[in-house]
């Protein structure tokens, strides 16, 4: 049991009692009391808004996942970037997280092997190369064009 002085008379007021026995003034909490119940809410909210967090947003925890299957970090960050691209139609690829990087690749990819099977002389492989092509140009047409082309472009230099 601690004392303290009492706001009104000075005399020494159990800080458990609720007046002074002297005078009979309110005993005031002490601060620590007080904020206790602060705490208690601050603690509260910040406990929920990391739920909230985890529950909204894609956890960065599978892509760590990735990264011990043989992926590189920098690999598992990118795809979950690529989460967050929005399609046409405003809805996000739940099925396949990196889709649109993915498919960006194999445009490239494809688009390489068709001028290469044609400079070679190959038809039968240029036919086959644009076949796979034009089932990826019909994938990306799902998202917006500047999304597609910004990642596109950002692996034509690798």
């Amino acid at each position: 049991m601690a004392l303290q002085k009492c706001h009104e008379c000075g005399k020494d007021v159990s800080t458990t009692a609720k007046a002074c026995p002297n005078c009979g003034a309110s005993v005031k909490k002490p601060l620590l009391q007080k904020n206790i119940g602060c705490l208690g809410i601050v603690v509260s909210l910040i406990v929920l808004l990391w739920i909230v967090s985890k529950c909204s947003v894609p956890s960065f925890d599978s892509y760590k996942e990735k990264a011990k299957e043989g992926q590189t970090t920098e690999k598992a960050a990118t795809d979950y970037r690529s989460c967050n691209v929005p399609m046409k139609d405003g809805s996000y690829e739940t099925t396949r997280c990196n889709d649109l990087e993915e498919l960006s690749k194999d445009y490239i990819f494809y688009r390489k092997k068709i001028l290469q099977a044609n400079q070679e002389g190959d038809t039968k492989k240029v036919n086959e190369y644009r076949a796979k092509f034009q089932q990826i140009n019909a994938w990306l047409s799902r998202y917006n064009d500047s999304d597609v082309s910004k990642t596109i472009s950002q692996f034509e230099g690798r």
